[in-house]
């Protein structure tokens, strides 16, 4: 994850978001201890649940 991070900002790129199916709750831990945070909900079609949308920005670290 550092090195993710790392390579983000040497893009210039201050902000990682991603998804996380609702019910997958080992990864949506996963991302929150790496201090990603929700935004919002939405529908994830061919999924039993919905998607989390997280991101992640430099500047709140």
């Amino acid at each position: 994850m550092q090195q993710l991070r790392k390579l983000a900002l040497t893009w210039h790129c201050p902000r990682i978001r991603i998804s996380v199916i609702a019910n997958n709750t080992a990864a949506l831990a996963f991302w929150q201890r790496e201090n990603f945070v929700e935004l919002h909900r939405k529908p994830a079609e061919g999924f039993t649940a919905g998607a989390i949308v997280m991101k992640w920005r430099h500047n709140e670290l």
